[in-house]
C-alpha cells in the first residue's frame, strides 16, 4: 500500500509485515488503515484508488465489495 498526495509518497507498507502472512492474498486493510494514520486522511478524502490482484482473485463478489454503485472499471476503460 502506497499513499500518495500531489505526487508525493506519504506512506507505506506491506500487508504481509503488519499480518505476518508471507506472500498473503487478503485485502490490504491493516496497510489501509496504517496509511491512513500515519498521514492523517480519512478514506473518505481520497480521490483515487488503484488495486492489484490476480485476475482469480477479484471475483464478482469482491468487486461488488470494493467498487459499489458501478465504480469497477476494468483495464483499457
Amino acid at each position: 500500500m502506497v499513499l500518495v498526495r500531489d505526487g508525493h509518497v506519504i506512506a507505506t507498507v506491506e500487508e504481509e509485515r503488519l499480518n505476518r502472512i508471507k506472500l498473503t492474498n487478503k485485502l490490504a486493510s491493516g496497510a489501509i488503515q496504517h496509511c491512513l494514520s500515519a498521514a492523517v486522511v480519512q478514506f473518505k478524502e481520497i480521490d483515487r484508488v488503484a488495486f492489484y490482484a490476480a485476475e482469480a482473485i477479484v471475483t464478482p463478489p469482491s468487486r461488488r465489495c470494493l467498487f459499489p454503485a458501478g465504480r469497477f472499471h476494468p483495464l483499457g476503460c
